[in-house]
């Protein structure tokens, strides 16, 4: 993923072509890279396996944030791509960011919900036998949850 992000780095910045308008993928590029340069340094210091004296508790503290960015690092990639998409095609401008936000943020924990039910549903299997539930009742849990926190009418 990082080598994607290398390259669109250097095609956005390097040409001197078209120059942008000021954009939210472009605002949110910095954070990302900054994201990934962490992972890349943490993961280097933890390579070498420094564990005696002080690097006892700064090999803790990265285990903490290099464990951290990398489960991060999916949802933050996903807010990029969609970023980029909205930009690329003109969406969300002017007083069409509310509507664009709500469709974006629904659409995006579907998705999200259909990845955490397809890893249950591959890898929970034993956690599931052991609760005596299916997952067919935490995903009609979870919808009916949502359907009470989000009604589609807010009159």
């Amino acid at each position: 993923m990082s080598d994607i992000v290398v390259v669109g780095w250097f095609l956005g910045h390097a040409h001197k072509g078209r120059q942008f308008a000021h954009n939210i993928h472009a605002s949110f590029a910095p954070f990302v890279a900054f994201l990934f340069i962490g992972q890349v340094v943490f993961g280097i210091y933890l390579k070498f396996h420094l564990e005696r004296g002080i690097n006892k508790y700064i090999r803790r503290a990265a285990v903490l944030c290099h464990g951290t960015i990398g489960k991060i690092t999916p949802i933050v990639s996903w807010v990029q791509m969609g970023f980029g998409g909205i930009t690329l095609l003109g969406f969300c401008r002017a007083d069409h960011l509310g509507q664009c936000l709500a469709h974006g943020i629904m659409g995006s924990s579907f998705i999200a919900y259909g990845a955490v039910m397809s890893i249950m549903m591959l890898l929970g299997q034993a956690w599931l036998v052991r609760r005596n539930k299916s997952q067919e009742f935490f995903d009609s849990a979870v919808i009916a949850a949502w359907g009470y926190i989000c009604p589609s009418n807010f009159s």
